[in-house]
């Protein structure tokens, strides 16, 4: 039996949450879905590097496509899981 565990918010906590139960558990033991209003995580405190060009703007900004985890666009609608 697999479990499915639905994580609200994609923010650095929820991110890292499920970074870290996609690495943890087993391949096929749980579903792992992430709920947010945006499909990227924006690491603002380098923000003014990559406005001065010193940084790239791929190292401020990290897709969730990147990963098994599911990921649901939320914005204003509701989710539903049984």
């Amino acid at each position: 039996m697999s479990w499915n565990v639905v994580i609200v918010g994609g923010g650095f906590g929820g991110f890292y949450a499920a970074k870290t139960l996609e690495k943890t558990l087993p391949h096929h033991s749980a579903r792992v879905t992430l709920i947010s209003n945006d499909n990227f995580l924006l690491y603002s405190p380098l923000l003014p590097g990559a406005a001065a060009g010193t940084l790239e703007p791929r190292h401020v900004v990290h897709s969730f496509a990147h990963g098994r985890a599911g990921m649901i666009a939320a914005g204003r609608q509701a989710a539903a899981t049984r």
